[in-house]
């Protein structure tokens, strides 16, 4: 009867360390650890846009994203002057039909560019915003194809993107030329029946490391990829999703929602935090964090806003970090100097 209760005991014990392992089995699990807290006050800079979804900064300027304007792009100087407004949506050689920024913007002797996913008509576009301001409309000088529908997709050179691709129960992620496949490779361990509303995520490529990070928005962990190598690993603040806990069965809907937004830079890797039920997220406020990660997926700081923050753009080069608000204000933090603004930056 001991005997049989001894086994009793070690099984429940070990049941405690059954996790589900969605993406990797090399998954770097930050709970308790303690690490350097900062709480950051913004300076407000817009606040008379309506319908703001992404904000983007590319060299000298800040792009809000307002797909339910008339015009799609509202753009700004850093410190948050209006300077114009391009973009509209149709089927013309500078329009646009379904967009998101990709996270790749490029500033080089002065003239700044930044792709364009295009979801619906299935390309990347890229916006010479020198040109495009100085001529009052948008200006695409440069455009590549991609798979059908795809939420994160990256230009990797003229003939070649990468990108994620729904599947009936999964993700993949695809590197095509000119819309012909030359790789694929399943992303998720776990086969899910509605892998839209499990796996769906914000992922940002850094082309240097050879890395592609992505953020879940319903599953509680950063995952990172390298498509070079193939290696994958994962990292997670808290405790990790149970899969019986990302739908709620009766509405079939995500119950949580934890990343919200994310940013690669050189160095680090920012990933927005909301931590809000599903029913309240994007609406009702609350005290959100900013993960500060590593490449290696160490979880180096954690910063926290005066304002319910829902999406990020960080500029490493003068040490801010533009916050979207729910209610469509765009404020400006410092992320260097303790939070308090100095002379010396341009904010």
């Amino acid at each position: 009867m001991k005997y049989l209760f001894f086994i009793f005991i070690v099984f429940c014990v070990g049941c405690t360390e059954v996790r589900d392992i969605y993406y990797s089995d090399d998954i770097k699990i930050t709970d308790g650890v303690e690490v350097p807290h900062r709480t950051l006050n913004g300076k407000l800079l817009i606040s008379e846009l309506l319908g703001v979804s992404y904000i983007e900064v590319v060299g000298n300027y800040l792009l809000a994203f307002t797909p339910k304007l008339n015009n799609l792009f509202h753009i700004y100087d850093a410190n948050g002057k209006y300077i114009t407004e391009i973009g509209i949506k149709g089927n013309g050689p500078n329009d646009f039909v379904n967009c998101k920024p990709t996270g790749q913007s490029c500033v080089n002797k002065g003239v700044c560019n930044i792709w364009i996913n295009d979801v619906s008509s299935a390309e990347l576009k890229r916006i010479d915003l020198n040109e495009s301001i100085r001529m009052g409309r948008c200006i695409i000088d440069k455009r590549l194809p991609v798979i059908p529908m795809s939420a994160n997709s990256f230009y990797m050179n003229d003939s070649v993107a990468m990108q994620e691709v729904l599947t009936e129960n999964n993700y993949k992620w695809v590197s095509s030329s000119n819309g012909r496949i030359l790789t694929e490779d399943p992303c998720y361990k776990i086969k899910m029946s509605s892998p839209y509303s499990c796996y769906s995520n914000i992922s940002r490529i850094d082309e240097c490391e050879n890395l592609i990070v992505s953020a879940m928005h319903y599953i509680n962990q950063i995952n990172f990829y390298n498509y070079k190598t193939g290696k994958r690993f994962s990292a997670c603040v808290g405790s990790i999703t149970a899969s019986q806990n990302i739908l709620d069965k009766e509405t079939g809907l995500s119950k949580w929602v934890y990343y919200a937004d994310l940013q690669v830079t050189d160095k680090n890797i920012y990933a927005l935090y909301l931590n809000q039920d599903y029913k309240d997220a994007y609406e009702k406020k609350k005290k959100v964090e900013l993960h500060v990660f590593g490449k290696d997926g160490t979880l180096h700081e954690i910063l926290s806003f005066d304002q319910y923050i829902i999406g990020i753009s960080v500029d490493m080069s003068h040490g801010i970090l533009y916050g979207l608000s729910y209610d469509d204000c765009i404020y400006a933090y410092d992320i260097r100097n303790n939070g308090r603004f100095v002379a010396s930056q341009r904010v």
